[in-house]
């Protein structure tokens, strides 16, 4: 009677190949070797997207809680033309008024005037660091531009300054704010840059 052997079938000779259990077995945890790459994938991919979903999130909230700040220019002068002659003397004054936009507070506010030429002037006893700034606060700076009139030449008043806000939302974010001055003759302006994030609140 011939009886078959599953374990030394032709050539393969269960002590140089294995048995058939061995090979089962190394079936076997090839497939879960598989199985668990393609689960470890599939819970980085949900993973990756979870932290995009609270990465936007916080970014979100971010946003709500941003305080951003707005100047209104003023002048002592007529509204359109800030500049007054005083006898060989050329006077400029102007008032920034600055306000947050409702209803967000800034904390540990900070101002600083860079690129500002030696004839401007700050009247008055203006103060360049605030604990907070509220949307009722209005921190103002006056400053005077006075510079000598040359007999027979056209004054072209040019001039811009830079005037920098640090300073940080409720739960710790620091921001960074530009807002320019610009004059070219008669005309002015200032135009205020969006806050830029840097610095993140540490987490507790």
């Amino acid at each position: 009677m011939f009886l078959f052997d599953v374990n030394n079938f032709g050539p393969f000779n269960s002590d140089v190949w294995g048995s058939v259990s061995d090979w089962l077995m190394l079936g076997a945890t090839v497939l879960t070797a598989i199985y668990l790459i393609r689960t470890f994938k599939s819970q980085e991919d949900v993973q990756r997207q979870q932290q995009t979903i609270t990465n936007i999130e916080i970014n979100r909230h971010r946003l709500e809680i941003l305080p951003r700040f707005e100047v209104d220019l003023k002048n002592f002068s007529d509204a359109d033309n800030p500049i007054e002659e005083d006898g060989d003397m050329l006077m400029i004054h102007i008032d920034l008024i600055f306000d947050v936009v409702d209803p967000n507070i800034a904390y540990n506010v900070e101002f600083r005037f860079e690129r500002l030429e030696e004839s401007w002037k700050f009247l008055g006893r203006p103060e360049f660091k605030y604990p907070e700034v509220k949307p009722s606060d209005h921190p103002s700076f006056t400053l005077e531009y006075r510079d000598k009139i040359k007999p027979n030449e056209i004054f072209r008043f040019n001039t811009y300054f830079d005037i920098i806000i640090e300073y940080y939302d409720f739960i710790g974010n620091k921001y960074k704010q530009k807002i320019t001055y610009t004059s070219y003759e008669t005309d002015h302006g200032v135009k205020a840059d969006f806050p830029v994030l840097i610095a993140r609140a540490m987490a507790d």
